[in-house]
C-alpha cells in the first residue's frame, strides 16, 4: 500500500521510493519520497507527524517505470546541484589560490598574489597574507607580501577550480544510481 492517510484513498500509487523520517528540536516528522507524475518530479509527502495524532503510513511500492523516471530526475536535479556547489567552491579563496584585492584600506586595490597564510583562530575577520611573487628568502619565507583580510579578496580566474563537466555527470550518475532518493530534502548533506 503507498501512502495511506486516515479516511482517504491511497495516494502516489506505485510512485512510493523512499519513507524518512525528520527530527526537529520537539518533535519528528514521517514522511516519503514519491514521483509526482504530475509535476514530473521527486516530492516530500508528510504523512504523520509525532506533533499531531496523524495514524497515517506508508510502504515503498516504486514500479520499475517510476523508478527510472525518478533516477533520470535524481540525475539532472544532481549535476545542477554539483555545478552551483563547485562554482561556489571555485570562488572561495583557499591558501594556494591566486588573489586579486578589491576592497580594504591598506593594500591597493587590484593587488594580485598567492594566498599562503590565513588566520586560524575564529575571529570576525580573517587575517591573511598574500605573496606578491614567487621570491623566497633562505627560509623559505616569502619576501614581497602583504597582509590583509579574507572580505577583501576574491580569486583569480576561478574557472580553473573548477572540475570536468564529465567528472560531475558522473558524480551525479552515481548519486542516482544509489538510490538516494532523500537529498534534494535533505536539511544537511555534503558530498
Amino acid at each position: 500500500m503507498p501512502i495511506q492517510l486516515p479516511n482517504k484513498e491511497p495516494s502516489y500509487v506505485g510512485a512510493v521510493l523512499d519513507d524518512r523520517e525528520e527530527n526537529g528540536y520537539h518533535d519528528s516528522d514521517f514522511y516519503a519520497v514519491v514521483w509526482d507524475e504530475d509535476e514530473s518530479k521527486l516530492k516530500k509527502v508528510v504523512y504523520n507527524s509525532t506533533r499531531y495524532a496523524g495514524g497515517g503510513s506508508c510502504t515503498i511500492d516504486a514500479t520499475p517505470d517510476t523508478l527510472e523516471k525518478a533516477r533520470n530526475w535524481l540525475t539532472s536535479w544532481a549535476i545542477e546541484f554539483l555545478q552551483n556547489k563547485h562554482t561556489k567552491d571555485s570562488t572561495t579563496p583557499v591558501c594556494g589560490r591566486k588573489v586579486r584585492v578589491v576592497k580594504g584600506r591598506k593594500v591597493p586595490k587590484g593587488t594580485e598574489g598567492i594566498l599562503f597564510w590565513m588566520d586560524a583562530t575564529p575571529q570576525h575577520y580573517t587575517k591573511i597574507g598574500i605573496a606578491t611573487s614567487e621570491e623566497k628568502d633562505g627560509n623559505g619565507q616569502y619576501t614581497d607580501v602583504v597582509w590583509s583580510y579574507l572580505k577583501n579578496v576574491e580569486v583569480v580566474n576561478p574557472e580553473q577550480y573548477l572540475p570536468p563537466t564529465k567528472e560531475m555527470e558522473e558524480e551525479a550518475a552515481q548519486l542516482a544510481s544509489s538510490n538516494a532518493w532523500y537529498l534534494p530534502f535533505a536539511r544537511y548533506f555534503a558530498f
